[in-house]
């Protein structure tokens, strides 16, 4: 399933900015998720980083063109900063460099689950990308160390 490929890219690709789910048996997992998008409320969070929720279904994005339009399949991707005094910009640099001109919708502080959100990004990424592909991954981990040493 593209989607799940998709959620294992992100999570190499963030995996430093990724906060911690703490689920009602004790066990801790990083704070990325897939699900319906109508479903969309936080599991508990052990760590105020980064949590990322990418919707199960794709959405269909009209893309103007000069001839006429274009349609394509794009997966909505959340990601919310749970750290008030940290931003999101990290992890928008990061998927960029992958990416490369996704678009992204941003919304200011607010309150979610009873827990105050400093920034919130819903990303739309093209189907279109391979996200099986071994050069993708070869990439993400360049990007990766070259961000952070």
């Amino acid at each position: 399933m593209k989607v799940k490929a998709l959620k294992n890219r992100l999570s190499e690709l963030l995996q430093e900015e990724l906060g911690t789910y703490l689920y009602p048996n004790g066990e801790e997992r990083p704070s990325i998720a897939v699900i319906p998008p109508q479903l969309h409320k936080s599991i508990n969070l052990a760590e105020r980083k980064v949590e990322c929720i990418l919707y199960a279904k794709p959405k269909i994005e009209t893309i103007e063109l000069f001839g006429g339009y274009h349609e394509e399949e794009c997966y909505q991707v959340y990601l919310g900063q749970n750290d008030l005094n940290k931003t999101l910009e990290n992890c928008q640099r990061l998927i960029n460099a992958i990416f490369g001109g996704v678009s992204f919708q941003e919304r200011k502080q607010r309150e979610v689950a009873e827990r105050i959100v400093s920034e919130e990004l819903i990303i739309s990424i093209p189907g279109h990308f391979d996200f099986e592909n071994n050069g993708l991954i070869a990439t993400i981990n360049n990007i990766r160390q070259q961000f952070y040493n």
